[in-house]
Protein backbone atom coordinates (compact mmCIF):
# COMPACT_ATOMS: atom_id res chain seq x y z
CA UNK A 1 0.00 0.00 0.00
CA UNK A 2 2.77 2.33 0.90
CA UNK A 3 4.90 1.63 -2.17
CA UNK A 4 1.27 1.97 -4.56
CA UNK A 5 0.94 5.51 -3.19
CA UNK A 6 4.36 6.54 -3.97
CA UNK A 7 3.96 4.95 -7.29
CA UNK A 8 0.83 7.00 -8.09
CA UNK A 9 2.95 10.17 -6.28
CA UNK A 10 5.84 9.38 -8.80
CA UNK A 11 3.41 9.33 -12.02
CA UNK A 12 1.41 12.50 -10.80
CA UNK A 13 4.66 14.41 -10.46
CA UNK A 14 6.01 13.09 -13.92
CA UNK A 15 2.55 14.29 -15.64
CA UNK A 16 2.72 17.35 -14.08
CA UNK A 17 6.34 17.57 -15.30
CA UNK A 18 5.56 16.66 -18.95
CA UNK A 19 1.98 19.08 -18.77
CA UNK A 20 4.39 22.02 -17.77
CA UNK A 21 7.20 21.62 -20.60
CA UNK A 22 4.37 21.54 -23.17
CA UNK A 23 3.13 24.09 -22.15
CA UNK A 24 6.44 25.80 -22.08
CA UNK A 25 7.47 24.73 -25.79
CA UNK A 26 4.10 26.14 -26.90
CA UNK A 27 4.49 29.54 -25.58
CA UNK A 28 8.12 29.11 -27.09
CA UNK A 29 7.61 27.93 -30.52
CA UNK A 30 5.92 30.43 -33.20
CA UNK A 31 2.95 29.76 -35.19
CA UNK A 32 3.57 28.49 -38.48
CA UNK A 33 2.66 32.07 -40.90
CA UNK A 34 0.06 31.67 -42.75
CA UNK A 35 1.14 31.74 -46.44
CA UNK A 36 -1.11 33.64 -48.98
CA UNK A 37 -1.75 32.80 -52.25
CA UNK A 38 -1.01 35.96 -54.45
CA UNK A 39 -0.62 33.99 -57.52
CA UNK A 40 -3.95 35.47 -58.90
CA UNK A 41 -3.50 38.97 -57.83
CA UNK A 42 -2.81 41.94 -58.98
CA UNK A 43 0.69 43.26 -59.33
CA UNK A 44 1.59 46.94 -59.42
CA UNK A 45 4.35 49.02 -60.95
CA UNK A 46 4.77 52.38 -61.22
CA UNK A 47 7.70 53.88 -62.46
CA UNK A 48 9.12 57.51 -62.47
CA UNK A 49 12.07 58.29 -64.90
CA UNK A 50 14.03 60.99 -66.55
CA UNK A 51 14.67 60.49 -70.06
CA UNK A 52 17.11 62.60 -71.77
CA UNK A 53 15.31 62.03 -75.25
CA UNK A 54 17.42 64.41 -77.48
CA UNK A 55 14.86 65.64 -80.31
CA UNK A 56 15.80 65.65 -83.84
CA UNK A 57 12.69 66.84 -86.07
CA UNK A 58 12.43 68.19 -89.75
CA UNK A 59 9.32 70.66 -89.84
CA UNK A 60 7.89 71.74 -93.25
CA UNK A 61 6.08 75.23 -93.39
CA UNK A 62 4.21 77.15 -96.27
CA UNK A 63 5.71 80.50 -96.25
CA UNK A 64 2.77 82.93 -96.60
CA UNK A 65 1.77 83.95 -100.52
CA UNK A 66 2.37 87.79 -99.29
CA UNK A 67 5.89 86.91 -98.68
CA UNK A 68 7.33 89.10 -101.89
CA UNK A 69 9.81 86.67 -102.49
CA UNK A 70 8.95 83.68 -101.54
CA UNK A 71 5.63 83.61 -103.05
CA UNK A 72 4.22 80.47 -100.97
CA UNK A 73 6.84 78.06 -101.39
CA UNK A 74 7.30 75.51 -98.66
CA UNK A 75 10.56 75.38 -96.22
CA UNK A 76 11.93 72.84 -94.25
CA UNK A 77 14.10 73.71 -91.06
CA UNK A 78 15.38 71.79 -88.07
CA UNK A 79 14.56 71.51 -84.31
CA UNK A 80 16.71 69.96 -81.98
CA UNK A 81 19.08 70.75 -78.81
CA UNK A 82 17.41 71.59 -75.89
CA UNK A 83 14.37 70.31 -73.48
CA UNK A 84 13.04 72.16 -71.45
CA UNK A 85 10.21 70.65 -69.28
CA UNK A 86 9.53 67.24 -68.86
CA UNK A 87 7.07 64.92 -67.26
CA UNK A 88 7.46 60.98 -67.49
CA UNK A 89 5.68 58.14 -66.00
CA UNK A 90 5.12 54.28 -66.49
CA UNK A 91 2.40 51.88 -65.13
CA UNK A 92 2.23 48.36 -65.46
CA UNK A 93 -0.16 45.77 -63.74
CA UNK A 94 -0.29 41.95 -63.78
CA UNK A 95 -2.51 39.30 -62.99
CA UNK A 96 -1.03 35.51 -63.87
CA UNK A 97 -0.27 35.87 -67.71
CA UNK A 98 -2.18 39.21 -68.31
CA UNK A 99 -0.65 42.69 -68.13
CA UNK A 100 -1.52 46.08 -68.61
CA UNK A 101 0.73 48.87 -69.34
CA UNK A 102 0.53 52.79 -69.98
CA UNK A 103 3.23 55.20 -70.47
CA UNK A 104 2.99 58.77 -70.80
CA UNK A 105 5.67 61.44 -71.95
CA UNK A 106 5.20 65.56 -72.09
CA UNK A 107 8.12 67.25 -73.62
CA UNK A 108 8.51 70.63 -74.12
CA UNK A 109 12.10 72.11 -76.38
CA UNK A 110 13.15 74.71 -77.88
CA UNK A 111 16.22 76.07 -79.82
CA UNK A 112 17.71 78.67 -80.99
CA UNK A 113 20.00 78.82 -84.02
CA UNK A 114 21.31 80.37 -87.12
CA UNK A 115 19.68 78.39 -90.15
CA UNK A 116 19.48 78.09 -93.93
CA UNK A 117 16.03 78.55 -95.72
CA UNK A 118 15.57 76.24 -99.15
CA UNK A 119 12.68 77.71 -100.99
CA UNK A 120 12.27 76.24 -104.87
CA UNK A 121 12.24 80.35 -106.08
CA UNK A 122 14.88 81.06 -108.34
CA UNK A 123 16.39 83.28 -105.17
CA UNK A 124 19.97 82.18 -103.16
CA UNK A 125 19.71 80.44 -100.62
CA UNK A 126 19.13 82.76 -96.80
CA UNK A 127 20.78 82.42 -93.69
CA UNK A 128 18.37 83.06 -91.22
CA UNK A 129 18.64 83.14 -87.63
CA UNK A 130 15.41 81.00 -86.35
CA UNK A 131 13.89 79.93 -82.67
CA UNK A 132 11.75 76.79 -82.64
CA UNK A 133 9.81 74.95 -80.31
CA UNK A 134 8.14 71.81 -79.95
CA UNK A 135 5.56 70.83 -77.00
CA UNK A 136 4.88 67.36 -77.45
CA UNK A 137 2.26 64.75 -75.76
CA UNK A 138 2.98 61.16 -75.91
CA UNK A 139 1.21 58.23 -74.05
CA UNK A 140 0.64 54.42 -75.17
CA UNK A 141 -1.20 51.27 -73.78
CA UNK A 142 -1.00 48.18 -74.24
CA UNK A 143 -2.65 45.05 -73.17
CA UNK A 144 -0.09 41.80 -72.63
CA UNK A 145 -0.04 38.41 -72.86
CA UNK A 146 2.55 36.36 -71.53
CA UNK A 147 4.16 33.42 -73.51
CA UNK A 148 7.54 32.65 -71.60
CA UNK A 149 8.26 33.12 -68.16
CA UNK A 150 11.23 30.82 -67.14
CA UNK A 151 14.34 31.06 -64.48
CA UNK A 152 16.05 33.08 -67.63
CA UNK A 153 13.43 34.80 -69.97
CA UNK A 154 10.29 36.32 -69.37
CA UNK A 155 8.69 37.18 -72.79
CA UNK A 156 5.27 39.27 -73.40
CA UNK A 157 3.05 39.86 -76.42
CA UNK A 158 2.22 43.09 -76.34
CA UNK A 159 -0.24 45.14 -78.55
CA UNK A 160 -2.23 48.79 -77.79
CA UNK A 161 -2.56 52.37 -79.07
CA UNK A 162 0.10 55.53 -79.11
CA UNK A 163 -1.23 58.93 -79.41
CA UNK A 164 1.01 61.79 -80.03
CA UNK A 165 0.30 65.54 -80.04
CA UNK A 166 3.01 67.73 -81.47
CA UNK A 167 2.46 71.42 -81.58
CA UNK A 168 5.55 73.57 -83.10
CA UNK A 169 6.15 76.99 -84.21
CA UNK A 170 9.35 78.71 -85.88
CA UNK A 171 9.90 82.30 -85.21
CA UNK A 172 12.22 83.58 -88.68
CA UNK A 173 14.10 87.00 -88.84
CA UNK A 174 16.54 87.42 -92.09
CA UNK A 175 20.13 88.17 -91.70
CA UNK A 176 20.13 88.63 -95.21
CA UNK A 177 19.81 92.31 -97.62
CA UNK A 178 16.60 90.70 -99.48
CA UNK A 179 14.39 92.61 -97.37
CA UNK A 180 12.77 89.35 -95.95
CA UNK A 181 9.74 90.29 -93.21
CA UNK A 182 10.00 88.84 -90.17
CA UNK A 183 7.27 85.46 -89.85
CA UNK A 184 5.68 83.31 -87.35
CA UNK A 185 5.28 79.78 -88.32
CA UNK A 186 3.03 77.29 -86.19
CA UNK A 187 1.06 74.75 -86.40
CA UNK A 188 0.37 71.28 -84.72
CA UNK A 189 -0.02 67.37 -85.64
CA UNK A 190 -2.46 64.92 -83.54
CA UNK A 191 -1.43 60.94 -84.55
CA UNK A 192 -3.17 57.46 -83.38
CA UNK A 193 -1.06 54.59 -84.10
CA UNK A 194 -2.01 51.17 -82.99
CA UNK A 195 1.05 49.08 -82.20
CA UNK A 196 2.00 45.50 -81.78
CA UNK A 197 5.77 43.94 -80.07
CA UNK A 198 7.74 42.68 -77.12
CA UNK A 199 7.68 43.36 -73.43
CA UNK A 200 10.18 41.75 -70.58
CA UNK A 201 13.45 40.83 -69.19
CA UNK A 202 16.55 38.95 -69.30
CA UNK A 203 17.62 37.61 -66.08
CA UNK A 204 21.20 38.11 -64.83
CA UNK A 205 20.69 36.59 -61.48
CA UNK A 206 18.38 37.58 -58.40
CA UNK A 207 19.39 40.81 -58.36
CA UNK A 208 20.48 41.74 -61.79
CA UNK A 209 18.56 41.66 -65.07
CA UNK A 210 17.94 43.34 -68.89
CA UNK A 211 14.89 45.05 -69.18
CA UNK A 212 13.34 45.39 -72.83
CA UNK A 213 11.04 46.71 -75.10
CA UNK A 214 9.98 46.86 -78.76
CA UNK A 215 7.46 47.86 -80.87
CA UNK A 216 6.60 49.10 -84.18
CA UNK A 217 3.02 50.37 -85.61
CA UNK A 218 1.79 52.68 -88.46
CA UNK A 219 -1.74 54.75 -88.59
CA UNK A 220 -2.04 58.35 -89.10
CA UNK A 221 1.94 58.17 -88.85
CA UNK A 222 3.31 56.43 -92.01
CA UNK A 223 5.69 54.58 -89.80
CA UNK A 224 6.43 54.40 -85.63
CA UNK A 225 8.31 52.52 -83.47
CA UNK A 226 9.77 52.25 -80.03
CA UNK A 227 12.97 49.86 -79.03
CA UNK A 228 14.68 50.13 -75.37
CA UNK A 229 17.31 47.75 -73.37
CA UNK A 230 19.13 48.18 -70.59
CA UNK A 231 19.87 47.37 -67.23
CA UNK A 232 18.19 47.01 -63.39
CA UNK A 233 19.00 46.18 -60.30
CA UNK A 234 16.40 44.78 -58.17
CA UNK A 235 15.45 45.52 -54.27
CA UNK A 236 12.88 44.68 -52.13
CA UNK A 237 10.68 47.55 -52.67
CA UNK A 238 11.78 47.94 -56.20
CA UNK A 239 14.46 48.42 -58.78
CA UNK A 240 16.06 51.00 -60.27
CA UNK A 241 16.61 50.92 -64.18
CA UNK A 242 19.29 52.03 -66.47
CA UNK A 243 18.21 51.71 -70.27
CA UNK A 244 18.62 53.80 -73.55
CA UNK A 245 15.45 54.34 -75.62
CA UNK A 246 14.86 55.81 -79.21
CA UNK A 247 11.44 56.75 -80.50
CA UNK A 248 10.62 57.73 -84.19
CA UNK A 249 8.07 58.80 -86.26
CA UNK A 250 7.50 58.96 -89.78
CA UNK A 251 5.00 61.21 -91.28
CA UNK A 252 3.80 62.02 -94.44
CA UNK A 253 4.99 65.62 -96.34
CA UNK A 254 1.15 66.68 -96.20
CA UNK A 255 1.86 67.39 -91.90
CA UNK A 256 3.77 69.81 -90.34
CA UNK A 257 6.54 67.38 -88.87
CA UNK A 258 8.08 65.10 -91.31
CA UNK A 259 10.03 62.68 -89.32
CA UNK A 260 10.73 63.26 -85.38
CA UNK A 261 13.38 60.79 -83.07
CA UNK A 262 13.85 61.26 -79.68
CA UNK A 263 16.99 58.83 -78.33
CA UNK A 264 18.91 59.42 -75.30
CA UNK A 265 19.37 57.63 -71.82
CA UNK A 266 16.65 57.00 -69.56
CA UNK A 267 16.96 56.52 -65.46
CA UNK A 268 14.36 55.15 -64.01
CA UNK A 269 12.67 54.32 -60.12
CA UNK A 270 10.12 51.73 -60.04
CA UNK A 271 7.74 50.99 -57.41
CA UNK A 272 6.44 47.16 -56.74
CA UNK A 273 3.39 46.54 -54.89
Amino acid sequence: MKYRSMLNAGLSSLFLLSSFSYASEQQTTPAPEVVQNTQNSWRHQVMLYGWLGIPDAELTYTIPESDPVSGGEEATTNVADSIDMVFMGTYKGQKEKYSIIIDAIYLGMSNKNDTDLFTSSPVPDTNIKSEASIDAWMAAAYGGYNVVNSQLVRVDLIAGLRYAYLSAEEKITSSSDLNLRDLTLSGSVELWDAVVGLDGSVYIDKQWYIPYHLDIGAGDSDLTWRASTGLGYRFGWGDIILSYRYLAYDVSDSKLIQDITFSGPLLGVNFRF
